[in-house]
């Protein structure tokens, strides 16, 4: 909606009155503002659900991290005792 506003604020004023085109100028600075406004609070709103999400899942994903390294050592080590054993 705001990106319509700047583009017809565009358009007017290239056909319109010195007073017209003032008008224009402040209105598409103001809907300049908003957007910027707006893309501020998405951001702060991405950034806040990322740093929950981080809260979350973190953790989860360490342990299942550390399982996965645990699990994986055990693999090798079992590995490692049968090709020893049978190479005897």
């Amino acid at each position: 909606m705001k990106r319509i506003l700047l583009i017809a604020a565009a358009v007017v004023l290239t056909s319109c009155t010195h007073s017209d085109q003032e008008h224009a100028k402040q209105k598409l600075n103001e809907a300049g503002r908003e957007l910027k406004q707006d893309a501020e609070k998405a951001s702060q709103k991405i950034k806040q659900e990322s740093q929950e999400v981080k809260r979350e899942v973190g953790p989860k994903l360490d342990k299942a991290t550390r399982e996965l390294k645990e699990e994986t050592n055990r693999a090798s080590k079992k590995l490692k005792d049968t090709s020893e054993h049978q190479r005897r």
